[in-house]
């Protein structure tokens, strides 16, 4: 059968800190939380089964808990301003753009939803001056606060900005994160270009298939710990309920999830939930009728919804 996965980068304000200022993306921010609360009930009424890789940092009340819990070992970023330290001392840290206990919560307690890593500070692991031994510092203290303050055990990290780095993944083992999602396998990710470059033929293939269907078969997965749990597609935010561009956009995904449903191959969809901020209604609606879809492919072809954990638990055996 094929397999749906979905996987969700929560991070608020701490995952665009370093290139984008509050007041440019106030609106989104604020509407966070109730995103993130209507896709938790969208989530349960379709019954899908889904990962929240979690900003650390999230867990926190208020700037003066977050102080008693910092890192011994710190990224020395070369560029300073993409570490969140001195912008925690300097800062006020309004509660709704950098704390979420709350939404963890109700993570935690939906049924069939995961709770795993974004790294504790939005770690960047493929900028000059950080090193192996921050990195592990940072994800250890992650681990620790998330068992401390909701008894959950993380088992899958999600790498920000999807800086994956192979010689961190001897860490994530021995620190018990089993997967991370890695990117997609297609020429536009293997092949060397500009970073613009490689962003325009993204947005080209959101509605134009340029790539394949970016699935892949659970068989060719490594077995070996942690496992590649590969994205197959970035869903792009809705600007506005109508248009064509929304409909090629809808198409594409469609296609990847029947695709995947007919060849008993991985469809894993990916995004922020701050992406939605700038119209709700209109991509909840655009996210509804995607779930509509896998139910017809469920009842059709047996298609599942699976978390990135229990992808995991399917490769163990």
């Amino acid at each position: 059968m094929g397999q749906f996965v979905v996987s969700l980068d929560f991070e608020k304000f701490w995952g665009i800190r370093d290139h984008r200022k509050i007041e440019d993306y106030r609106v989104n921010l604020e509407r966070v939380d109730s995103i993130c609360l209507k896709m938790l009930k969208l989530f349960s009424e379709f019954e899908i089964h889904v990962t929240w890789a979690t900003v650390g940092f999230l867990a926190f009340e208020n700037k003066e808990e977050l102080l008693t819990m910092l890192p011994k070992v710190k990224p020395n970023y070369n560029e300073t301003n993409l570490s969140p330290y001195d912008y925690i001392s300097q800062s006020e840290l309004e509660h709704r753009f950098h704390f979420s206990p709350n939404i963890i919560n109700a993570i935690r307690h939906a049924k069939n939803q995961e709770l795993a890593s974004h790294t504790f500070s939005h770690y960047y692991c493929l900028e000059p001056g950080q090193t192996e031994s921050s990195f592990e510092s940072d994800l250890k203290l992650n681990i620790e606060v998330v068992k401390k303050k909701f008894d959950i055990e993380m088992s899958s990290l999600v790498f920000p900005r999807n800086q994956v780095k192979k010689e961190y993944l001897q860490t994530l083992a021995k620190n018990n994160i089993k997967s991370y999602r890695g990117n997609e396998t297609n020429w536009i990710y293997s092949v060397k270009m500009s970073f613009l470059l490689k962003r325009g033929f993204r947005l080209i293939d959101s509605y134009f298939n340029i790539t394949g269907s970016n699935t892949y078969d659970l068989k060719n997965i490594k077995k070996e710990v942690p496992y590649n749990i590969p994205s197959s597609c970035f869903l792009r935010p809705v600007k506005c309920k109508n248009s064509l561009f929304k409909r090629l956009k809808m198409k594409r995904i469609k296609n990847q999830m029947t695709y995947a449903a007919k060849n008993d191959r991985v469809f894993h969809l990916w995004w922020h939930p701050h992406n939605f901020g700038n119209d709700i209604e209109a991509n909840i609606l655009f996210l509804k009728e995607i779930l509509n879809h896998f139910i017809f492919l469920k009842e059709k072809y047996n298609m599942c919804s699976l978390n990135m954990n229990e992808i995991s638990k399917k490769l163990e055996v």
